[in-house]
């Protein structure tokens, strides 16, 4: 980075408080780091870098920004007071005792030097609660109350106190805990925001409202709460647990893991956090790693319902259905009134190809749990519905059941949806659509304005870019993956099942891997903004990362295609990190892609602009967009498919398929719908099938409903 005329410092130091205001800390950070290259003595900034990297989680960043703000002017308690949190977060113990060292010679004076120590040194010990003058027998009669899980008595206890003693935090917590047991959730979250607002430095109070908040589906608040009970008793392993699950939840995998390991060292014997982790490393398709956290918790006694389901799916994962199929056979019989172990079996039989059985497991878990909306959605993805079928009938009185719970109503929204189109009532499809994806953007709201930025800044990093003969690229010849991209339900499982049906192909499915991994190195906050500014370093490591991985979980694969739909935005770190990799992109006429998008719920917390007809415009858009950019910067880097094309002369468009991917023809890839390996996307009954052209122009039968969306569509310049 170049310095800058030191008369223009004033007005962008100005400037970068005001992108931090809005909430824009990319922009903020450059100007920063402009103002220190050509003025390193410049404590403001070191001073509000550190603030930003702390507003980014990024406490070691955080730790040396202000670090270098606290040796320039060192008697500036402010400085002092954020270090504290950042190396308090931070938590290593070398780092701290720097810090120490460098507080005593700030010229601070004794006192506040005593208290910012102490600060600096803090255990999780627990502070003295201020008990407001509570009588403790009072105190210890509602505590006995909590422990008999008398919540009921706990609360009229607690509020016949709260009568005289209005303002004790203390008391506006434990009526918290009785009211989030009693499963009255806005209740209890508004007596946490009392005790903390009561008492700022009660790490308790944080504690229960990060919990709430995680309950109630607020993630991002959840973070900012859980920081603040950690910021206080930063060793706590229930708060550093609560906060693994939150980055979890907002989709930050490398801070949850960081979080959750850290939680484990301070108590190894924590049975949820090592199923946490497991259910994390699951959803990053690490199936090895969850198995052995999932066999760590057992070890510690854990023995729950959600850890049999999981270890179950996890067995179907690593290749090995049967296994799984027995382990919850097993718990049927221990168990047999358990509706989940009948609907997990199910979708494992499902994946298998194994209809027949697994509607029969489906009908089971329905006997059991008969308002169950997932059950039913997905029994739907392999049934195929016919006129006066009359399990149309037994949706439809489950549907119009007025106690039914929002979230068993848009799983079976999707189910009728799908019902309905089977069965050529067309008029009824997108009543039902509609009211289950409004359903969804009350639990997950989006703003497609995120897309938005993040295409923004893959073109602002690859500005320029020449991925030929870069001096970034990897020499490694040999690891050549075919990655299968594009927008969700635009044919990529078909795509990647006719690959995977070549004799040297071994189909990885939606892994998932790489592109995380991509993104993390160039789009967090305290990337290079450039890639150009990368260093061989990480591009090696990005490799090798990928590679050790598909290693461990396809051992005995020659070569794989791997589905990950992201993939296309950072096709450039494909490029450098693996530059024999393949990458085939698929496209399909936006209104039958996105129609389809729309119809499909997709897991929890992916795809969130999918319930929005004008979002999902809005997004293929910038998908379009981002395609276009990469075939400027190297067209004969990637591989265009168009679905419309492949269904149409299926032939044709394979063998040229099949040569894109560098492999030579094989019959087998014509008879894809014989390819038995496991299938767990949407798409697992479809690729069963040989190709059929129904789902082509489907969008016409919609055409008035689809109105917002091919209106979008038609805003592209």
């Amino acid at each position: 980075m170049l310095p800058i005329n030191p008369q223009q410092i004033p007005a962008l130091y100005k400037q970068a408080l005001a992108l931090k205001a809005k909430g824009d800390g990319d922009g903020a950070r450059k100007l920063l780091e402009q103002i220190i290259v050509t003025r390193p003595q410049t404590a403001e900034a070191h001073f509000q870098l550190g603030e930003l990297y702390l507003l980014a989680l990024d406490f070691r960043k955080a730790s040396a920004s202000l670090a270098k703000a606290a040796a320039i002017k060192p008697r500036e308690g402010a400085i002092w007071m954020r270090w504290t949190e950042a190396l308090i977060r931070l938590n290593d113990t070398a780092e701290t005792t720097t810090a120490l060292k460098q507080l005593a010679s700030s010229g601070l004076p004794a006192a506040t030097q005593k208290q910012i120590a102490a600060r600096m040194s803090a255990s999780a010990s627990k502070t003295k609660v201020d008990t407001g003058g509570v009588n403790p027998k009072d105190l210890q009669a509602i505590v006995a109350r909590l422990n008999k899980a008398d919540f009921t008595g706990a609360e009229k206890l607690i509020r016949n106190l709260l009568r005289k003693f209005t303002n004790v935090a203390l008391l506006h917590n434990m009526l918290a805990t009785a009211l989030m047991e009693l499963g009255r959730l806005e209740e209890a979250q508004q007596a946490a925001r009392k005790s903390a607002a009561l008492d700022r430095n009660y790490a308790e109070a944080w504690t229960t409202l990060g919990d709430l908040c995680l309950r109630l589906g607020q993630s991002g608040e959840a973070v900012s709460t859980l920081e603040q009970a950690r910021s206080l008793t930063p060793a706590a392993p229930k708060v550093l647990l609560n906060l693994g699950k939150a980055h979890s939840a907002q989709g930050h995998t490398s801070l949850a893991m960081e979080t959750l390991d850290l939680c484990l060292k301070h108590d190894p014997k924590s049975s949820e956090a090592w199923f946490v982790k497991a259910r994390i490393q699951a959803d990053i398709q690490d199936h090895k790693s969850a198995m052995e956290s999932l066999s760590m918790a057992r070890k510690l006694g854990l023995d729950t319902v959600p850890l049999v389901n999981l270890e179950a799916s996890t067995l179907n994962a690593l290749s090995t259905p049967e296994k799984a199929i027995d382990l919850l056979d097993r718990e049927i019989k221990r168990m047999a009134d358990n509706a989940s172990f009948h609907r997990t079996r199910a979708t494992i039989l499902q994946s298998m190809g194994r209809f027949d059985d697994a509607r029969d497991s489906f009908r089971a878990a329905i006997t059991l749990d008969p308002t169950n909306g997932q059950t039913y959605r997905s029994l739907s993805a392999s049934h195929k519905f016919t006129e006066g079928d009359p399990l149309i009938e037994e949706l439809e009185t489950v549907w119009n059941r007025i106690d039914l719970q929002d979230d068993d109503r848009l799983q079976l929204g999707y189910a009728l949806s799908k019902a309905m189109e089977d069965s050529k009532q067309y008029e009824k499809v997108f009543p039902y659509l509609n009211a289950a994806s409004e359903l969804v953007r009350k639990v997950h709201p989006y703003d497609v304005d995120t897309r938005r930025k993040e295409i923004d800044k893959v073109k602002t990093i690859f500005a320029d870019f020449q991925p030929d003969n870069h001096p970034l690229t990897s020499s490694d010849e040999a690891y050549a993956p075919v990655f299968v991209t594009g927008m969700p339900r635009s044919g990529t499982t078909l795509v990647e099942q006719i690959i995977s049906s070549h004799s040297t192909m071994t189909g990885a499915g939606e892994l998932g891997r790489f592109s995380r991994s991509a993104f993390e190195l160039s789009m967090m906050p305290t990337s290079p903004d450039h890639v150009d500014h990368l260093t061989p370093e990480s591009i090696r490591d990005l490799a090798e990362d990928y590679k050790t991985y598909i290693s461990e979980i396809l051992p005995d694969a020659d070569q794989i295609t791997d589905k990950s739909i992201q993939t296309y935005l950072l096709m450039g770190l494909v490029w450098l990190a693996m530059p024999k990799a393949k990458v085939i992109v698929v496209r399909r006429d936006p209104r039958d892609n996105l129609l389809s998008i729309y119809k499909n719920l997709f897991p929890e917390g992916r795809h969130l602009y999918s319930y929005d007809l004008e979002d999902l415009a809005a997004y293929y858009l910038m998908f379009d967009e981002i395609i276009d950019f990469w075939r400027d910067i190297a067209p004969d880097r990637f591989y265009e498919i168009q679905y419309e094309d492949l269904i149409s002369d299926p032939e044709v468009q394979s063998r040229a398929l099949i040569e894109a991917a560098g492999l030579p023809w094989e019959d087998a890839c014509l008879n894809f719908h014989q390819n038995k390996r496991r299938v767990d996307t949407l798409s697992v009954f479809q690729v069963r099938q040989p190709m059929y052209k129904s789902s082509m122009a489907a969008w016409k039968r919609y055409e008035n409903d689809l109105a917002p969306l091919i209106k979008g569509l038609e805003q592209s310049s």
